[in-house]
């Protein structure tokens, strides 16, 4: 006796529950896949798409938090060396002022740069 199912041919009747077995796995007569599989796929590529949104979405806080906190920081260094400045003080030396002014540069730099969203 000859079985066909689903493109597969075997001989015997003994052998037909194999062929069930192996149906759910092969291909259909037009040369797709399964549904099940189809809507698997889908369902994994929205779940992918989803993580990759949820990442992005938690990279962008933590760019927000840390030009935040560098900004913070940037106004209160700007603000105590604006402080030395107007006291003039002698004690401070231009030297030191100096690395003050490129630390505060460096730091606009950064806010900057994460401002952009490049780093």
């Amino acid at each position: 006796m000859l079985v066909l199912s689903m493109g597969v041919a075997l001989w015997g009747s003994g052998r037909s529950g194999y062929a069930q077995q192996q149906q759910s796995h092969m291909p259909d007569a037009l040369g797709g896949s399964s549904l099940s599989e189809q809507a698997r796929d889908r369902m994994d590529e929205s779940l992918h798409a989803q993580l990759v949104v949820a990442r992005r979405k938690a990279a962008n806080v933590e760019r927000q938090r840390l030009m935040a906190n560098e900004a913070a920081l940037l106004l209160q260094m700007a603000a105590a060396l604006q402080l030395k400045l107007e006291k003039d003080e002698a004690s401070s030396s231009r030297e030191e002022m100096v690395q003050q002014v490129e630390a505060i540069e460096r730091l606009a730099h950064n806010v900057k740069e994460r401002m952009k969203g490049s780093r």
